[in-house]
């Protein structure tokens, strides 16, 4: 088995080595960057001022075909840099319940804690087949029905956020500035707009890519490869792309904020990244990444945005006790039975590895 596990680790190398590491794969009018040494740039000088949180989890407490029920945490903070505090955060806790009907699909809120990011019902309501709640088989994905409120509320939130924040601040987003859902791209119009006004430079991070270049070689390695042939250190960064879609206008660049840190994607809008390019300013908002990214813990990551994270992560123990509190509620109102039946209809394959130790048999 070793042997053939090597083999195949050996022609991959052998694949992407034999490729040149081109460009960024874009379509319509978007246009990209060679990945070359010669465009990884230094990130220099220091930066003092505030910078936007936002990022939001949630956990499924019923789950069942064409239902779902989520509880919602969703956390913004503005972090300043000149005290390395957090001086303002905000959470708001909420239940949602999404059920598939014959024509529509709705989503009902419960709010629990909060009033900053509550979005409203009615952009929650999509009709039957929208395709941006199918998944791959054409078919409504049910973990994608299970995120919709959240998503929406962590734009809620992050349109709050900026309010808060003063000319020249940075928010910083969890992922991208890319609309999912249908109706979501007022609300992420509207964060650019509340951004712009108040000369806040709206920005994400985002963790993971299953990008690849124009070549086939997969985005991360492309850019690794240009870095090991520079003599450019880390902290640096990369334009990768100019992209103009409707819902999604950004400046993309990888960028590595620390020596043993890992390369992200980085946007901004891109009305304002040509703005700071013109301006000769791109570094300033590069400083403010690098002046939260030195943390031991997470060298290279934003230590705002790991903290983000830990505020708005819902646990497995809390969500636990959610399912067995909805059990509860379920019986007292005389309603046990329908939620026995919607939760069986889905979870045999948990109750299988029990038995049998985890993994997906995909079953």
């Amino acid at each position: 088995m070793q042997d053939g596990i090597r083999e195949a680790i050996e022609y991959l190398g052998k694949v992407y080595r034999a490729r040149e590491p081109g460009r960024l794969q874009v379509k319509g009018n978007s246009s990209s960057y060679e990945i070359s040494p010669r465009n990884i740039m230094p990130i220099e000088g220091e930066w003092s001022g505030l910078i936007g949180v936002v990022d939001g989890g949630n956990q499924g407490i019923v789950e069942g075909p064409g239902c779902t029920v989520q509880f919602n945490r969703v956390y913004g903070g503005i972090w300043d840099s000149r005290s390395a505090s957090f001086v303002e955060e905000y959470t708001e806790e909420f239940v949602s319940v999404t059920t598939v009907g014959s024509g529509e699909v709705k989503t009902a809120l419960m709010p629990l804690s909060g009033a900053h990011a509550l979005p409203r019902e009615e952009d929650l309501v999509f009709r039957a087949g929208d395709p941006s709640l199918l998944g791959p088989s054409g078919r409504m994905d049910m973990s994608l029905l299970s995120s919709v409120a959240r998503r929406f509320s962590e734009r809620s939130m992050a349109s709050f956020i900026s309010s808060r924040l003063s000319d020249g601040s940075v928010l910083l987003l969890d992922g991208t500035l890319q609309s999912t859902f249908t109706n979501e791209s007022a609300y992420l119009s509207n964060l650019v707009s509340r951004c712009r006004s108040r000369g806040v430079f709206l920005s994400a991070l985002a963790k993971t890519s299953n990008m690849v270049t124009d070549t086939g070689v997969p985005l991360y390695h492309a850019v690794s490869t240009a870095e090991r042939q520079s003599l450019v250190r880390p902290p640096w960064f990369m334009p990768l792309a100019d992209i103009y879609f409707k819902d999604h206008k950004v400046r993309m660049h990888a960028v590595r904020m620390h020596p043993m840190g890992r390369i992200f994607r980085f946007e901004m809008n891109l009305e304002q990244a040509l703005e700071l390019e013109r301006e000769k300013r791109t570094g300033e908002v590069m400083s403010a990444l690098l002046s939260t990214s030195l943390d031991p813990v997470s060298p290279g990551y934003p230590y705002c945005l790991v903290h983000a994270d830990t505020m708005a992560r819902v646990t497995g123990d809390e969500a636990s006790m959610l399912r067995a509190l909805a059990v509860s509620s379920a019986f007292d109102a005389g309603l046990g039975d329908m939620l026995q039946d919607i939760v069986e209809s889905v979870d045999y394959h948990d109750v299988l590895n029990t038995f049998v130790g985890g993994g997906d048999s995909g079953l």
